[in-house]
């Protein structure tokens, strides 16, 4: 077998057990038998982790149960030649076009919240409204709260404690979403708190159209602010204050953070609202920092603007993501996938033109660098972001993450419930540089069957779904009476919001009926080293942050650099099979690694 793969991947063997004239083959049960692998120099290894070092080696298997002779059996690990990894000689750079193209705002039925988008790519203004209520007494905006939110959202990061919106998103997307924008004079709502609470409007709705007209009336015209021409104003930003208590301490729902929609109709020649974002004046004030502007929270709000969907589970039984993310626990940079889906970044993908090759991976937070990863033979990858692959980025503590690597003041102050430490683990970002591996499963579905009466004016006839490789935002019916809908995201971070399509081709909500694999399809899972299931169970806040999460060298505090099918098949339902049916025939290692770069041995099997 090649040096870089594990053994029982690359040497395939197989065990049969021989009981008088009855024989049962046993290769797969792993809890009733040991692997025991020994090189030449007497050093263990586990079935499942990469072999690096050429030599021979000796396998043991022991049936744990029974009291019979344990075979052995002696097997050679051969060097192989290794490439240097380099376009077209094991991967294939994404083009900047086809990144851009496929961007989360082209799809009306993909991320959170569905059309209305706020742009990722180019210059693009907000309307920023705070808000106040009638009789607010001290509930009101002075002239040096008006000075903060504009420090919070256009300043310089300097201007804030960490860094303001503008500045985070400039740094992020590496240049590519510019934000301006106007922080208005304060409007003050015709109802005072209590009786806006007690209205019926849960959501802020009225106050977000009642802020365009007010913002219209001060002379702003909304085209301004509405720079793709979809008759929405791109991004309306509503922040207010009050006295009453906000949701965390027992309030209405109202007193929150969120971002939401209205049900406004687009207007081509004089835009409306429709995404919004609401929010505490307090949530940017109360901060951990000097100067007194933190703006965590106003940074993953955005993230929805543009259409990202949490990575937390609104079930809070498990963290899939890993918590180290900013659309998961608000800290730090966008992930890898994030940042495809927004057109930010071109990953290499991994096409099969070398068998065995190295791949250098820079500072993914100060570069953009990252590799993506499927089956190249039997199912390869569909070129968009909306499929089921891996994403490889190497983690540093620089850039966006540096300030959360000490731990977040938010998560590293809580105290357990025994009363000591934080029950958060590190509680931010990691300290250390790693391998970062998620896998993603946005593949999108859509409606398709026959449909009778004419394409301006169908009838829906039959119809099942199916996934769909390349991804349409209309409806398409085609002259022979078949139609395929626009395409639609079914997969979440919420198991309970999950969809699936069954075998009889039915869209469903994951549930206890559903098969194990159809409900435990998640969009975004970290994959820890050594195949640990860390954040798929209710205490996976401990882990937040924890070096052992990432692949790379123990230098860096970490205890395994090996990526194998047999190492993480207790994080996928289905053992090796992942859940579109494919099997990755791939196994990767770190080779090297620095405090800004990680070298990657990838070995076809």
């Amino acid at each position: 077998m090649p040096a870089g793969v594990c053994f029982f991947e690359g040497c395939v063997p197989a065990l049969n057990y021989i009981n008088g004239a009855t024989t049962k083959d046993m290769t797969q049960y792993f809890n009733f038998m040991n692997w025991d692998i020994e090189d030449s120099g007497g050093t263990s290894y586990t079935y499942g982790q990469v072999l690096s070092t050429a030599g021979k080696y000796t396998v043991k298997v022991t049936y744990i149960s029974k009291s019979i002779t344990s075979p052995t059996v002696d097997f050679t690990v051969e060097e192989g030649v290794v490439e240097d990894g380099a376009e077209g000689k094991g991967f294939t750079t994404v083009s900047t076009a086809d990144s851009e193209k496929y961007a989360i705002g082209q799809y009306d039925n993909v991320g959170a919240l569905g059309q209305g988008k706020f742009p990722t790519i180019g210059t693009h203004k907000l309307l920023v409204v705070p808000v106040q209520f009638a009789n607010a007494g001290m509930n009101i905006f002075s002239d040096n709260d008006v000075s903060v939110l504009n420090s919070a959202y256009f300043g310089d990061a300097s201007s804030t404690g960490w860094q303001s919106l503008a500045s985070y998103y400039d740094t992020s997307s590496y240049g590519k979403l510019t934000l301006e924008g106007t922080v208005i004079a304060p409007f003050t709502y015709t109802m005072d708190a209590y009786t806006f609470e007690k209205s019926g409007d849960p959501n802020a709705v009225g106050i977000a159209n009642a802020a365009i007209v007010y913002a219209k009336g001060l002379g702003y015209n909304m085209a301004d602010y509405d720079s793709n021409g979809d008759g929405f104003v791109d991004g309306l930003e509503l922040i207010y204050k009050t006295s009453r208590p906000d949701k965390g301490n027992g309030g209405a729902d109202v007193w929150w953070d969120f971002t939401t929609i209205t049900s406004n109709t687009p207007n081509v020649n004089d835009p409306v609202a429709y995404r919004y974002f609401w929010s505490l004046y307090k949530s940017i004030t109360d901060s951990y920092y000097t100067p007194n502007i933190d703006c965590h929270t106003l940074i993953h709000e955005s993230g929805h603007m543009m259409g990202l969907n949490d990575y937390y589970s609104y079930n809070s039984d498990e963290g899939p993501a890993g918590c180290v993310d900013m659309m998961d626990m608000n800290v730090g940079d966008h992930d890898a996938y994030s940042k495809f889906m927004y057109g930010w970044v071109a990953p290499k993908v991994i096409d099969g033109s070398s068998s065995n090759f190295t791949l250098t991976l820079n500072s993914f937070t100060d570069t953009g660098d990252c590799a993506l990863l499927r089956n190249t033979v039997t199912d390869p990858w569909n070129g968009t972001p909306y499929d089921e692959y891996l994403m490889l980025q190497y983690y540093t503590p620089t850039g966006l993450n540096a300030k959360d690597s000490t731990g977040y003041p938010e998560w590293s102050q809580a105290t357990s419930s025994a009363g000591s430490g934080s029950p958060y683990g590190h509680a931010g970002t990691y300290e250390k540089a790693g391998l970062q591996v998620f896998h993603v499963d946005n593949r999108l579905a859509a409606a398709m069957g026959a449909y009778t009466g004419t394409a301006t004016s169908p009838t829906i006839a039959t119809k099942k779904y199916a996934y769909v490789d390349t991804p349409s935002n209309v409806d398409t019916f085609n002259d022979d009476g078949t139609y395929v809908s626009a395409s639609s995201q079914i997969a979440s971070n919420s198991l309970k919001y999950a969809g699936y399509i069954d075998d009889n081709g039915a869209l469903k909500q994951s549930s206890a009926n559903a098969k194990a694999w159809q409900s435990s399809i998640r969009e975004l899972t970290a994959m820890p080293a050594g195949g640990a299931t860390s954040f798929l169970n209710s205490t996976y806040y401990a882990n937040m942050g924890s070096q052992k999460v990432l692949l790379g060298t123990s230098a860096f505090g970490e205890d395994s650099g090996d990526y194998t099918n047999t190492i993480m098949e207790g994080l996928f339902p289905d053992g090796a099979l992942w859940n579109d049916g494919s099997a990755l025939n791939w196994n990767f290692s770190v080779s090297a690694q620095t405090a800004s770069s990680v070298t990657i041995h990838f070995v076809e099997l």
